[in-house]
């Protein structure tokens, strides 16, 4: 690290797809000095989107990191990290893992697309993370840009206060530059095509309203949070700038407020202006609260200082494999310091590790460095058996960090090699996939004996199978996606079971009384209520373990069961027969029988989607989505453009993207994002289940 801990950023960009995610971030490095020539999207030439994956597409699809250096104020240096996420719906890993161990994020926005369905998906990441925000409305030169219809949908959406900061200075062709409400000054940008230079000038006549009555309300809203300004806008005196800007920093870390700034990336405006803003008002890694940690061995939280100081601890958040070095892993450091070439700990899994090499990560370029400190996002080679999530320690403890939360995939396929003898290269580039992607799964089907992959989305699986055949050079077959249905349950049963083997000598005994029922969080819960001695605590894992295994393959058609909770009300044990084989294989066959007597039901993906269709078509499109079960939730217009938005069963969406172009002649388009999993009505799901 070359700054000092208090002036370290390390953010992320993150958005929905086409908001200009990777166009912002190509000139943050350019204006930043860390790149020579801006890359452009459209001719594949942007330094964070290296895969050629991602430039053929336009796409980002994997997190990319790097670093570069801000002076703000003029002759305070700053560091940046970066790390620029995907923003397609498919990706959503990427966007996760991220936000786990950022300290603050960029959440850009179209001024003429305004909040999109990714961008509620990915505010709502950042704030489960508790990551603060700074927001960037872009693309203010576009037709049907518009800056405050956008600042509005964010205040309707999302429950932080959001302020501006900055507003425009014209619109579409006519967009000039930025006024900055704080200062009361605007940056006028010249005929420079690169934007790196501008005229800071009074506020425009024309302006001199609305940026007066913009920082009446920042001011107003600051008043809430901070008594010093309150006191100053009752005696009605000026509250000085530096107060302002310390007040308005205090809100953004505690989470409480958004500023929002604006521009227009590909035409070089305002960029320079947002990055002020990150290193006025996004958190250093000693503004946040300390880390959480959980002892393996307590089953208790603590908290540990993010400082330089004390034991050195990382999580490593993400696994790529590199042509020539192996695997990678991405690292964030929480305290202390480490030098390569030492031993360390995989506190999560009880192993040691050598850190051969680290490395400062510039896109796909790599610089070897020596030592690494608290506050720090590198890549380490060497780690032979470390995962995503887990953590790492210079000391043998039993401490570790919560790790990053995946959605379930929601899309499966089988795949075989198109030549004889290829198995083991294709399971060989599976498990470095795996390794790399949470949210890619592989099993194999117990009935028909094929590999299954599993993924979020249909772009998810294709990317990843384009990826075998070029990047590993195995061909191979498919077939066609389907949808990941699970099963649940209606009603509440409790089952008495028990589990008697004697064969002669020691037998199997086990005796379990459990409850079953429905819960809306789309997830297992196991509770223990056993009181007293009637099951020794060895026997509980066990028995936790039997239940779990119980719902893997549901009563109606062997899918996974989920949405129910599972409390352990009574049960018995044998001094000598009972063992933790008898309580799991005891547990199982009684949760089998209750599943059966609590009224399942088949569960199947629903999506959010967005589509975006000139009104001549809208009839047809209406008409195509009832079709496919969907419930339209609202209609809104933007000039000739109609904004649908429904829910609809992921099953029904496959080849979407043909249809809709067929209806529109290709002038609609539409985003998807998973909403949660819905009953499947009574008819299809007879379908479902007599195919399965």
């Amino acid at each position: 690290m070359e700054v000092e801990l208090s002036k370290l950023r390390n953010i992320g960009i993150i958005a929905h797809i086409d908001a200009g995610k990777t166009t912002t971030t190509e000139r943050v490095l350019f204006y930043t000095g860390r790149i020579w020539r801006m890359g452009e999207v459209h001719d594949g030439t942007t330094v964070m989107d290296h895969l050629e994956e991602e430039r053929k597409r336009g796409i980002t699809i994997q997190s990319a990191v790097t670093a570069c250096s801000w002076d703000y104020p003029k002759g305070v240096k700053h560091q940046i990290n970066i790390i620029d996420t995907p923003g397609h719906v498919d990706f959503t890993a990427e966007v996760e893992r991220s936000l786990r161990v950022l300290d603050g994020c960029v959440v850009v926005f179209c001024a003429v697309g305004g909040v999109e369905p990714q961008s509620e998906t990915v505010w709502y990441q950042a704030t489960r993370y508790r990551v603060p925000i700074v927001a960037f409305i872009n693309k203010l030169d576009r037709p049907g840009a518009d800056y405050w219809k956008v600042v509005k949908q964010m205040r309707k959406t999302f429950s932080q206060k959001i302020l501006p900061i900055a507003i425009p200075a014209g619109a579409e062709k006519d967009f000039v530059g930025t006024v900055d409400v704080i200062e009361e000054k605007m940056r006028l940008y010249g005929s420079e095509a690169d934007g790196s230079k501008w005229t800071e000038i009074d506020v425009p006549e024309y302006l001199k309203k609305l940026c007066a009555k913009t920082r009446e309300e920042l001011l107003e809203s600051l008043s809430e949070v901070n008594d010093e300004i309150l006191e100053l806008l009752v005696e009605n005196k000026p509250v000085p700038v530096k107060l302002i800007k310390d007040a308005l920093r205090d809100a953004v870390i505690n989470k409480r407020f958004v500023p929002v700034v604006c521009g227009s990336a590909f035409k070089n405006k305002g960029v320079q202006f947002m990055l002020d803003s990150v290193c006025a008002y996004l958190p250093s890694p000693m503004d946040v609260p300390d880390t959480k940690v959980y002892n393996l061995e307590t089953k208790e939280y603590s908290t540990i200082k993010n400082s330089a100081q004390g034991d050195f601890m990382a999580l490593v958040f993400k696994i790529v494999t590199d042509r020539f070095l192996g695997k990678l892993a991405f690292l964030r450091v929480y305290s202390g310091s480490f030098e390569s070439g030492k031993r360390l700990y995989n506190t999560s899994e009880g192993r040691v590790e050598k850190l051969d090499r680290i490395f400062a990560m510039h896109a796909d370029k790599k610089d070897i460095i020596k030592n690494i400190t608290a506050g720090d996002i590198v890549a380490v080679a060497g780690l032979k058996n470390s995962r995503t999530g887990q953590t790492l320690s210079s000391k043998n403890t039993n401490l570790v960090f919560e790790p990053p939360v995946f959605p379930e995939p929601v899309i499966s396929q089988a795949i075989e090699p198109a030549k004889p003898g290829q198995l083991d290269a294709l399971f060989n580039a599976l498990s470095k996939i795996v390794d790399e992607d949470p949210t890619f799964l592989v099993r194999k089907d117990e009935i028909s004996g094929e590999t299954i992959v599993s993924g979020m989305g249909e772009l998810h699986l294709e990317v990843n199978i384009e990826r075998i055949k070029r990047d590993f050079g195995v061909p191979i077959r498919v077939s066609t996606p389907k949808v990941n249905y699970k099963e649940g349950i209606t009603s509440e049963v409790t089952e008495n079971g028990k589990y008697v083997k004697q064969t002669g000598g020691h037998g199997q005994y086990a005796h379990v009384v459990i409850k079953i029922s429905p819960n809306s969080d789309e997830k297992f819960v196991f509770i223990n209520s056993i009181k007293g001695g009637n099951i020794p605590s060895q026997f509980i894992p066990a028995i936790e373990a039997g239940v779990k295994m119980g719902i893997e393959s549901g009563p109606l058609a062997g899918y996974p069961v989920r949405n129910l909770t599972v409390e352990l009300l009574d049960g018995s044990f044998h001094e000598v027969d009972s063992s933790e084989l008898a309580f799991r294989i005891g547990s199982f066959e009684t949760m089998k029988k209750a599943l059966k007597k609590a009224s399942p039901i088949l569960l199947e993906p629903v999506m959010d989607i967005e589509i975006r269709t000139p009104t001549q078509y809208l009839g047809d499109v209406l008409g195509d989505m009832s079709s496919r079960r969907g419930n339209t939730g609202g209609l809104t217009t933007e000039g000739n453009l109609t904004i649908i938005r429904a829910f609809v069963p992921l099953a029904e969406m496959f080849g979407y993207a043909t249809v809709i172009r067929s209806l529109t002649q290709g002038r609609a388009g539409y985003v998807m994002t998973p909403k949660g999993y819905e009953r499947v009505p009574t008819q299809v799901a007879e379908a479902v289940i007599g195919k399965g």
